[in-house]
């Protein structure tokens, strides 16, 4: 994200290589084969001089399976195989944070990978539709309403660590087109002394 340093960048030397930036921007022709293409030559020279006990601390907050997708698939490519996932809150929220109670994260997801062989071929990705669906189910098992920190902080690590980056028609997985399948957003639940949160359809069974 060197655009959000661009103001200090003008004083470094040398100067900073844009044109490096591991990132999607197709306003600079960096679409997900260049983002793939450059993570997995970053992962394998990470796991070129990583000892065989050490570990690849990995940091990454995105609701989107789409841009999941590139960076676990470049890290099993490179050769690292997924140890724990945990959850860091953030201590400051963001304005963005602050208004957007629905569908926003309010910390990180920190996976911990361990050294293992360099594969040849991308993790076969299972059925995230399905996934998504058992998730949800276990989650109300206990809860009328959820929130959305814990609804996505159960869903996304185990749609990654299942490789699910597909829906059941082999799509781009769209995690809230998924969600809304099953659940609705209730801004001021009576029945939970005005918390907003995630409650179930009534017709869930049959979904």
């Amino acid at each position: 994200y060197l655009a959000l340093s661009m103001f200090w960048n003008a004083w470094f030397d040398p100067k900073v290589s844009y044109e490096s930036e591991v990132i999607i921007d197709s306003n600079r022709g960096k679409g997900i084969d260049d983002y793939y293409k450059r993570l997995l030559q970053s992962f394998q020279e990470m796991r070129r001089v990583i000892r065989s006990n050490g570990k690849l601390i990995v940091t990454f907050n995105n609701r989107h399976m789409k841009y999941w997708k590139p960076l676990i698939q470049a890290i099993y490519v490179a050769g690292f195989d997924l140890l724990r996932v945990d959850w860091i809150d953030q201590a400051v929220r963001s304005g963005t944070q602050g208004i957007n109670h629905q569908n926003t994260l309010h910390g990180d997801f920190v996976y911990t990978y361990e050294p293992t062989n360099p594969r040849k071929t991308h993790p076969k990705s299972t059925n995230g539709s399905e996934v998504v669906r058992n998730t949800i189910f276990k989650l109300f098992e206990k809860k009328s309403l959820v929130s959305s920190a814990e609804l996505y902080i159960e869903l996304i690590p185990t749609l990654v660590e299942f490789m699910s980056f597909a829906d059941s028609e082999g799509k781009d997985l769209d995690i809230d087109k998924e969600v809304s399948k099953y659940c609705f957003y209730e801004k001021q639940n009576a029945l939970s002394e005005g918390l907003s949160g995630w409650m179930l359809k009534e017709n869930f069974e049959d979904n």
